[in-house]
């Protein structure tokens, strides 16, 4: 099982991921909690594979003007960070009908983006906290 995830989209058609910098490393005061363990980096042939699936839980965290300054990968659903905490807290059925995720469980794999990796580690420790645990 692999837990939540970060990555980035720093570079063009993210040639180069930075993913899930780990918390030891970065201080995010509007995380109220640490996770118990650093967030996991997936790497390009993985996000590309995930977007690939049906099942596909890719959440991208940038504010919704940089989504269409900068574009998105496809099979992504935009969340900004500042609703993450709210969304994350649903139930799965109540998150997948609000913003279109294909979320079972809590168990279901998700994967956080942004423009340099910051908003999507606050995004998994977010999740982690709210009982997501891929």
């Amino acid at each position: 099982m692999r837990p939540a995830a970060a990555f980035s989209t720093a570079s063009p058609l993210f040639e180069r991921i930075i993913l899930g910098q780990g918390s030891d490393r970065l201080r995010n005061p509007e995380v109220e909690e640490k996770p118990e363990a650093p967030v996991p980096q997936v790497d390009y042939d993985y996000v590309k594979k995930l977007v690939s699936r049906d099942d596909c839980n890719v959440v991208d965290v940038r504010e919704p003007h940089e989504v269409q300054a900068d574009g998105r990968i496809p099979m992504t659903v935009n969340i900004p960070l500042d609703q993450v905490k709210e969304a994350f807290s649903l139930a799965p059925s109540q998150l997948n009908a609000r913003y279109g995720l294909d979320l079972k469980s809590r168990t279901d794999e998700v994967v956080f983006h942004c423009r340099s990796g910051v908003r999507s580690e606050k995004a998994c420790v977010m999740a982690r906290n709210a009982g997501y645990k891929k």
